[in-house]
């Protein structure tokens, strides 16, 4: 098992928190970490990658970056809906998986910020998995 350092933890915590809210027990969730990979797998699974990698500390490499509207535009996304999402909400949360990215987390606030023209840049957390 991967250890965790000081920057890793603050990051997974920050991702736990995003991925708390759509524990679905109903769909099998128990923890954040399995909203989390259930939604990478619909996010994969619509964009036709079968099967998805696991998503976790174990599995994936984690770091903060900016992205530029031109990345954002570049990712892809599972829905449209771009609703204003308080930023309080924290950073988005992408996937860098062969060679793409995808939003899974933060869709609404990625696509608000898209729908406005906004130039700036944006901070996320990016997952790669190993």
């Amino acid at each position: 098992m991967k250890k965790i350092t000081m920057i890793d933890d603050s990051l997974w915590l920050i991702v736990a928190e995003q991925f708390r809210p759509h524990i679905n027990v109903k769909l099998g969730d128990q923890t954040w970490q399995d909203a989390m990979n259930r939604i990478a797998r619909k996010v994969l699974a619509a964009k036709g990658i079968h099967p998805p990698p696991h998503l976790g500390p174990s599995d994936c490499t984690i770091q903060r970056v900016m992205r530029t509207r031109e990345q954002l535009s570049a990712t892809e996304r599972y829905h449209q809906r771009a609703r204003p999402i308080p930023e309080s909400a924290g950073p988005p949360t992408l996937l860098a998986y062969r060679g793409r990215e995808f939003v899974i987390d933060g869709h609404n606030r990625i696509n608000y910020q898209l729908a406005l023209g906004r130039q700036e840049t944006r901070d996320v957390i990016l997952l790669a998995a190993r």
